[in-house]
């Protein structure tokens, strides 16, 4: 079978939890323990959005979360969930925008982000913080290469991600 890099799916092992997700540890009680599916599950269960963001935004979201879930069976799929967690935070910024009037104007999420920060509506630290998730949905975006993240840091830009974005929305 051809080496591709990552768990090549057949009928035999799609069921089966992905060898590069087992083999990530932690210590317990000194001994270094498999990380196990429900681990990995509270930790993608843990971050959560507020009731003010909007339900498209929301929707976006868990699909995201359900991507990572289902890396402990394919590794690649944290990757492409991160991916698509980029664009879920670009719609977070389209939804705001509409719901304070941004002029027509502003129609790339930069310069969405520009008038926001211009705004006062987002701060000059979290305009830094936006502009790097743009910067890497753009990265993203247009592969050259199959790229592999670590559930850890999958996870990491999930409770970020959720985090700027209960931010946008915790006023209304």
């Amino acid at each position: 079978m051809e080496d591709i890099g990552f768990k090549k799916l057949d009928l035999d092992n799609w069921k089966k939890p992905d060898e590069m997700t087992t083999a990530f540890r932690r210590l317990s009680d000194g001994e270094p323990k498999i990380i196990q599916g429900n681990d990995w599950m509270r930790k993608i269960l843990k971050p959560k959005l507020i009731g003010q963001v909007p339900i498209e935004v929301k929707r976006l979201f868990e699909v995201v979360r359900g991507a990572f879930a289902y890396g402990y069976y394919f590794y690649p799929l944290y990757t492409l969930g991160t991916k698509q967690l980029y664009r879920v935070s670009e719609s977070a910024i389209k939804h705001k925008c509409r719901l304070c009037s941004v002029p027509k104007k502003a129609k790339s999420f930069c310069e969405k982000l520009n008038w926001l920060k211009g705004q006062e509506i987002i701060s000059e630290s979290e305009h830094t913080k936006w502009t790097a998730t743009r910067k890497l949905r753009n990265i993203t975006s247009h592969p050259d290469n199959q790229s592999i993240l670590m559930p850890s840091m999958a996870i990491t830009h999930l409770s970020l991600s959720s985090e700027m974005i209960n931010k946008l929305f915790e006023d209304i």
